[in-house]
């Protein structure tokens, strides 16, 4: 009034928080976000927190950046999951923008190793979902064996040359008698795949790889091993690892039959 223009009021750090997530969004033009930069001109708190806040965004989006890098053929739904728990993080983090930046900055860090180890484990879970189907799945396919003969060293000395891995590592099993074995895969890894009889002639299939980067969870104790018990699709899967040697057992048999099949063998049992 009087002729003298009116002096716009600047805006307050509560005014630019409610404001903060729409402003790194690029959501204002004009006025507004020349009101929030003439503030940030002046406060460096409030810089701090912008900075932070496009910090954060870019650790979250070089996660899902690396994770889509290793892993190219995550199944769609684990994708989807991960993107709704990137998104459910960050939304639990914004509180943290005016804090002082270095405090910020730990939560930050602290958000993101939460998110790897999260992205991690999912990663872990459908891959041991996966082998486990594909074990199931090489099983009810029974493909023709390459080599059929029942002793262990003939099969043995069939595959050398063929695996990655001695043929040492063949296991003896209790109470089946081997009948075969071919090469095969199992998911993305070549295997030794052999092939057993059993208890009322029911097939044991049984899948040898080497598996130096997969990591097993521990399950049960038997003759110095950690077995992991899985039943998948009707069918009962034993897992474990010998040093770098990852062994999968496929069977319709009781769980007992299969653990009685893993019992120690006998020392004088004929080896290659």
């Amino acid at each position: 009034m009087n002729g003298v223009p009116s002096v716009r009021a600047l805006m307050t750090c509560e005014e630019l928080e409610s404001n903060l997530h729409p402003y790194v969004d690029g959501e204002f033009e004009g006025p507004e976000r020349g009101d929030i930069e003439a503030h940030l001109a002046l406060c460096p708190r409030c810089r701090d927190a912008i900075a932070a806040e496009r910090a954060f965004r870019e650790k979250v989006r070089q996660s899902a950046r690396d994770f889509s890098a290793l892993n190219p053929a995550a199944p769609q739904r684990l994708r989807v999951n991960i993107a709704a728990g990137l998104a459910l993080q960050a939304r639990r983090n914004r509180w943290h923008h005016l804090r002082p930046y270095i405090a910020w900055s730990f939560a930050a860090a602290a958000t993101a190793a939460t998110v790897a180890l999260v992205v991690r484990v999912q990663v872990a879970r459908e891959r041991a979902t996966d082998m486990l189907n594909a074990a199931v799945a090489g099983h009810q396919r029974a493909l023709p064996l390459e080599v059929n003969d029942p002793r262990l060293p003939a099969v043995s000395s069939w595959l050398n040359g063929k695996i990655d891995f001695a043929t040492t590592a063949i296991p003896l099993l209790r109470n089946a008698s081997l009948v075969g074995a071919r090469l095969s895969h199992l998911s993305d890894r070549e295997a030794a795949y052999l092939r057993y009889s059993a208890k009322s002639e029911r097939p044991v299939s049984l899948f040898v790889f080497d598996a130096s980067d997969l990591s097993l969870p521990g399950g049960r104790k038997i003759d110095d091993r950690d077995v992991l018990l899985a039943n998948q699709r009707g069918y009962n899967v034993a897992v474990w690892k010998d040093r770098e040697i990852a062994y999968y057992l496929v069977s319709d048999l009781e769980e007992q039959d299969i653990l009685d099949m893993l019992a120690p063998t006998d020392p004088k049992a004929e080896r290659p």
